[in-house]
């Protein structure tokens, strides 16, 4: 509901005004009338009305002084002017002072209606648009957090953050699933009742306000009676009123994100509550002989004796409650030992394997099952990337060696798609589909990968200025390299060589 507001001088009229239409049924609730302009400003500041409907002639302050004077004030909301006086002379002055629309008397419901239908689409898209903003700007923060812990360095504070929050009393939650992707998680809460909602790396974030905490939680106590399955798991986050607050909670509660890692049932549990499920004993590192599981998937493209290791990993870390970050080091341990393989065996054609996967972002992973799930696509992608290469396939060996001369050329600022496409023989066009279909990420995005790879190591390697490394990379511009890095890694060149 939209809070609507009118000012009059004659109660008559006010009175009129609230019975023309049913405001409830259009979206809107009559929340505050004034006699005149100078009352009309206290009952504004009491009410912070949506809409305001004013009468241009009335003593002390007429409409239009009034709407200015709100304007001087920067106080927001829709004018609407009502008037007896058909002259062009108030409706020009009212133009200039934003008002939306202007109405004669005797108001007639046929020309109210639509112009409320008109105002309430006006401001449903102002909400929307609004919401989404800020629910990005919280999205930015958490991710920021997130990673910021995930690196063992915090994070002091973030930006826009405290504008958005406004000094209110809020609470944060995350729902996530081993076996639904952040799509389902988003529909499943779609007729929650939360303020902001945005999806992290494999769940939801909801921030609600602190007094609709145990409503909020029996949404998800209904859900989890009614749907058996699928599994789901909603973490009760920290209450918080300001940047300082949250980043404070959080950082308090990260190391238990991972308390329900091995739950093999639907649950809720508070980030700050007791740790009685916390996991204490260490990962047990194996001395296996990981050749054994590696040869057919080496050597042929099979990859079910390595998927069938991982899922021995992870049952055996399931059965001793492991600390979950070490089994995810050893799971991103056996990553890396693939791709080493493949490289010494089918040296530059083992590139691409698992080459557009962020494998550290398996830190983030929620769950054993959502751990095991990525583990198992990976390898059976590298499986598949082997069999292409034993096959020798065109396509493969042609991406291949696109790969070799972006490594080679793109340091040059000059550099761009058509020569590469033209050094493989191919159309720009028909390279760069086949260039995303087999590496996984965009031309542009592979470059410039590689060339703020190059940066990071001349940066830290180096006493070069950031401009000669601009240009030693392939950028001419320090300006476009340095927001291409800040974007890229969230802090500036200096910020990054200073570390």
């Amino acid at each position: 509901m939209y809070k609507i507001m009118f000012v009059d001088d004659e109660e008559q009229n006010l009175f009129l005004m609230e019975k023309i239409v049913d405001w409830e049924e259009m979206g809107f609730r009559v929340s505050g009338i004034a006699l005149d302009g100078v009352e009309g400003i206290q009952v504004f500041e009491e009410i912070q009305p949506d809409v305001v409907f004013v009468d241009i002639r009335m003593d002390e302050m007429d409409g239009l002084e009034l709407i200015e004077k709100l304007r001087q004030e920067e106080k927001k909301a829709v004018y609407v002017i009502v008037t007896a006086y058909d002259e062009f002379s108030y409706a020009k002055r009212a133009i200039s002072l934003g008002v939306t629309d202007y109405l004669l008397k005797p108001v007639s419901r046929k020309e109210m209606i639509p112009m409320l239908q008109k105002i309430r689409a006006s401001l449903d898209d102002e909400r929307r648009h609004e919401c989404e903003y800020k629910s990005n700007v919280f999205a930015e923060a958490f991710e920021m957090m997130e990673e910021g812990c995930l690196k063992g360095k915090g994070i002091s504070e973030l930006p826009r953050l405290d504008s958005v929050i406004g000094g209110c009393r809020l609470c944060w939650f995350e729902l996530f699933s081993p076996t639904e992707p952040v799509e389902a998680l988003l529909q499943v809460t779609e007729e929650w009742s939360y303020t902001y909602r945005f999806g992290g790396y494999d769940s939801v974030f909801l921030i609600i306000p602190v007094e609709e905490r145990e409503a909020f939680t029996e949404c998800f106590e209904k859900l989890m009676k009614y749907q058996m399955i699928p599994q789901y798991i909603l973490r009760v986050g920290c209450s918080f009123g300001d940047t300082e607050s949250l980043i404070a909670g959080y950082m308090e509660s990260f190391e238990s994100r991972n308390r329900c890692f091995y739950a093999k049932k639907s649950c809720i549990y508070a980030s700050d509550g007791e740790k009685e499920n916390a996991y204490s004993s260490a990962y047990v590192h194996h001395n296996r002989n990981y050749g054994e599981y590696l040869q057919k998937l080496i050597y042929s493209g099979f990859p079910d004796e390595v998927v069938a290791l991982v899922r021995i990993m992870a049952q055996e870390a399931s059965e001793n409650r492991s600390l979950p970050d070490e089994l995810v080091d050893e799971m991103i341990d056996l990553l890396f030992l693939i791709k080493s393989q493949l490289t010494g065996v089918y040296q530059d054609r083992a590139f691409m394997v698992l080459r557009h996967q962020n494998i550290w972002e398996l830190h983030k992973v929620r769950t054993v099952s959502g751990l095991m799930d990525r583990m198992e696509r990976w390898v059976t992608e590298a499986a598949e990337a082997v069999k292409d290469i034993l096959e020798n396939k065109g396509s493969y060996s042609l991406i291949g060696r696109a790969a070799n001369y972006i490594r080679e050329h793109c340091s040059n600022p000059e550099f761009s798609a058509g020569e590469t496409a033209e050094a493989v023989h191919l159309s720009r066009n028909y390279f760069l589909k086949l260039f995303k279909e087999e590496m996984g990420i965009s031309f542009l995005d592979y470059v410039t990968n590689i060339r703020m790879e190059k940066a990071k190591k001349l940066l830290k390697e180096s006493d070069e200025t950031i401009y000669a490394v601009s240009l030693n990379v392939g950028y001419e511009s320090q300006y476009h390299f340095s927001r291409k890095f800040k974007n890229l890694y969230g802090i500036s060149p200096n910020e990054f060589r200073s570390l």
